[in-house]
């Protein structure tokens, strides 16, 4: 039986989504290619706020989803 180690961090990167865009994809593989995940997520709706796209990872899953700033704390 093996341990596996857990890791945390934070990652921030702006992107801009071209017009007409419905949806973001997002690819996570580590670096030795044991993990390997896409998730697509739909746009929010606009709102006159620039979402942030919250992202957790780990071995087999992938989850996303939008907060607003106000959701921010």
């Amino acid at each position: 039986m093996g341990i596996k180690g857990t890791y945390e961090g934070s990652f921030s990167h702006t992107i801009i989504v071209p017009a007409g865009a419905s949806e973001v994809s997002l690819h996570v593989e580590s670096k030795d290619g044991a993990t390997d995940l896409v998730k697509t997520i739909k746009l929010p709706a606009p709102g006159g706020f620039v979402p942030t796209l919250a992202v957790e990872a780990d071995t087999d899953h992938l989850s996303l989803s939008w907060k607003s700033p106000s959701a921010a704390q």
